[in-house]
């Protein structure tokens, strides 16, 4: 059950009341202290509890010490006693269990800290010859002089200012939320009491002066002193710490005896989270309050593990955020909403995560060297812009199942690292998006990392690049990039397309991708899984411009395909190409020029045409209609089809490895063996349709003088 607090009293103060007497004659009594304010009027604690509650009083401030007199007897200055400590402000609202709602408009505010008493005067001594020194002589003995204690100063220091009570206190992990236009104010630290003065006695010399008193310090609006407690501070509320008391000013006019002013004292924070696991929600302002010399407290502090802070959009911080151990960091919420990381590591400090979640699009800029924690993106988009430059150790995108996240990283000089892993899309949908001279850089990166989910990176434009030791598209689940542009690129060591899922690479418009030449890209690498390489656009797309392979490509266990589907007139191919797979060659023209014989599966060339110059392709060739395989080199079992065309060209041979297969309506240029190995016709009695040329032997032409052959 949840409870509502509506507006809230004006704090009442407490009457001071002092008393004032000589403990000894000879020396003034100090001033009594003030007392502790009273509380707010109702502590809340089971969501049945009463809904209202008042600031907490503020302390009463401390009595003024005694003046000092002189004695009749004894040749004295008499001692100024100390004044009175301020009394503590109350809290003004205490949260035991359960929850509560502090409505809109309320206030909340501690009690402030009493005053502190003023020291007490001095008082002249009178003349007195029996008086005497330690050493017997006769003489003037200054100070607070009672021949059973040593001299020690003449007047009363001024009394220390009580701290200000704390706006609200939460215990028992209970939840506390704000409405728009609430305010809860930790109470101001008392000011210090100033010094008493000393009389102009010429007895004796002073062995220490009169001091003002010390400020105290501001209640905090905010304190979770148990673990567990949740605080969400709506927009347009405010959470502020009290403001720090001054310290007593020193007066006097004798400037040989001049003592010091009191020390002001600190700030209150916004929020005190003392227990571990405490969790922040923040899209109004949380403030520390006001020291003496214009400065902030901090707006939170943690101690122990496990909090967090999470900003939403409209969220203040004003002051720093002291993490603790294990803190994370959160950007949320609905609304858009922008981040600059120069304060991470400076005002927010002692984090050991970096993460975003909701469906706001958050904005990073500016850069940080001083964060090196985990990072993890699991909704809405985190976007770097231009110049913006972070580092981390690890990072995920979309980890969790049904996950919908987005990372941008936009811009000229723009830069994220990951010293360790990226993973983008483990069982939620990731997308990872460089574009525009942007740089990611990580020692392994994994896309599709785990079963039902699914990753995605693209790299557009010149300056472009995602760079890392292994990287790994398809690896459980399902995994893609897509690389366009003249100038972008995709870069591994160890490079997969589909490792134990599903694993997709485009290279388009220039893009290139791979480990570089002399290194091999795996592709479908693991029995069941399946990789795919598009050079231009993936099959059944429309065709454009092709990127470019850096790298030779391997076909493993799984289900592997190469396909050639772009726009270019004359596409040089120089990777080799090994193990079971299929090549699709469907739009442009494609030349291959590597030694691709240990290839044993199948390429289908259709509505294209491949050219060999030299090369060697092993396995079987399939040309489909519109389809034509030209050049010299080695193929092998060839199949020509209906509109399809095998067409020898260059200075040497084209040699078929295997049985050519010419069916009804498909061409060859090229003169036909008439012994072995030999021409097999059909039966008369069936219409021809195809020419077959069995393979006892390799079945080689060698005379480019186009020469059509027709079935018969």
């Amino acid at each position: 059950m949840t409870m509502h607090v509506r507006a809230l009293t004006a704090p009442a103060l407490l009457s001071c009341a002092l008393a004032i007497s000589a403990a000894k004659a000879g020396e003034g009594r100090g001033g009594d202290g003030g007392a502790k304010g009273g509380s707010g009027d109702r502590s809340l604690g089971a969501p049945s509890d009463a809904s209202t509650g008042t600031g907490g009083g503020g302390g009463e401030g401390g009595g003024r010490g005694g003046s000092g007199q002189g004695t009749s007897s004894k040749r004295v200055d008499g001692w100024g006693g100390n004044g009175g400590d301020g009394g503590e402000g109350g809290v003004g609202l205490s949260l035991s269990r359960g929850s509560a709602s502090i409505g809109a408009g309320s206030t909340i505010k501690g009690g402030n800290g009493g005053r502190g008493g003023n020291g007490g005067d001095s008082g002249p001594g009178k003349t007195n010859s029996n008086a005497l020194d330690d050493s017997g002589s006769d003489s003037a003995i200054g100070g607070a002089q009672d021949y059973d204690r040593p001299a020690a100063k003449t007047a009363g220091d001024g009394g220390r200012g009580g701290d200000g009570g704390n706006g609200v206190t939460i215990r028992n992990g209970a939840t506390l939320t704000t409405a728009p236009g609430v305010s809860i104010t930790g109470g101001n630290g008392g000011d210090g009491g100033q010094n008493g003065i000393k009389s102009r006695s010429t007895f004796g010399s002073v062995r220490r002066h009169a001091n003002g008193g010390s400020g105290g310090s501001g209640g905090s609006g905010v304190v979770a002193d148990q673990s567990g407690a949740t605080i969400i501070n709506a927009a347009g509320a405010a959470i502020v710490g009290g403001g720090a008391g001054a310290g007593g000013a020193w007066r006097g006019s004798v400037s040989r005896d001049r003592g010091q002013a009191g020390a002001a004292g600190r700030a209150g924070a916004g929020i005190v989270a003392t227990g571990g696991n405490v969790a922040i929600i923040n899209s109004g302002v949380i403030s520390g309050g006001r020291n003496r010399n214009g400065t902030r407290g901090a707006a939170i502090t943690f101690a122990g593990s496990g909090n967090s802070l999470e900003l939403q959009a409209g969220s203040a911080i004003v002051g720093q955020v002291l993490g603790g151990s294990n803190a994370t960091l959160i950007l949320g919420g609905a609304a858009d909403a922008s981040f600059d990381l120069r304060g991470l590591g400076s005002q927010y400090q002692g984090f050991s995560d970096f993460n975003k979640t909701g469906t706001s699009s958050w904005t990073l800029s500016g850069t940080t060297s001083a964060f090196k924690g985990d990072m993890a993106i699991d909704g809405g988009a985190l976007v770097f812009s231009a110049g913006t430059q972070l580092t981390a150790t690890n990072a995920q995108i979309a980890n969790g199942a049904g996950a919908v996240a987005a990372v941008t990283v936009a811009g000229a000089g723009s830069q994220w690292i990951a010293d360790g892993r990226i993973d983008v899309g483990h069982q939620g949908q990731g997308s990872l998006t460089v574009a525009n001279g942007g740089t990611v850089r990580a020692n392994t990166i994994g896309v599709g990392t785990g079963a039902g989910g699914s990753g995605a990176i693209h790299v557009t434009g010149s300056g472009s690049h995602v760079e890392a030791s292994s990287l790994v598209l398809g690896d459980g689940g399902a995994g893609s990039a897509v690389v366009s542009g003249a100038g972008s690129s995709l870069s591994a060591t160890d490079f997969t397309v589909g490792q134990s899922g599903n694993g997709t690479l485009t290279v388009a418009n220039g893009g290139k991708a791979g480990p570089g030449r002399g290194r091999r890209i795996a592709v479908a690498k693991n029995s069941g899984s399946t990789g795919t390489i598009n050079i231009g656009a993936a099959a059944g797309q429309t065709a454009t411009t092709a990127g470019r392979i850096e790298g030779d490509v391997q076909f493993g266990a799984g289900t592997g395909t190469l396909v050639f589907n772009h726009t270019d007139s004359g596409y040089s191919f120089s990777n080799a190409i090994s193990g079971a797979g299929t090549i699709s060659v469907l739009s442009g023209t494609t030349i291959l020029t590597a030694d691709s014989s240990g290839f044993s599966g199948t390429t289908t060339v259709s509505n294209a045409t491949l050219v060999l110059s030299g090369a060697r392709v092993g396995g079987s060739l399939a040309i489909d209609g519109g389809g034509t395989v030209a050049g010299e080199g080695s193929i092998g079992a060839t199949t020509v089809n209906s509109g399809g065309t095998l067409s020898p060209s260059g200075k040497t041979s084209l040699t078929v490895n295997g049985d050519l297969t010419a069916h009804a309506g498909g061409t060859t240029v090229a003169p036909l063996p008439t012994l072995t190995p030999a021409i097999v016709p059909e039966p008369p009695s069936v219409p021809p349709s195809s020419v077959t040329v069995l393979a006892s032997e390799p079945f080689t032409t060698s005379l480019p003088d186009e020469t059509l052959v027709e079935p018969v």
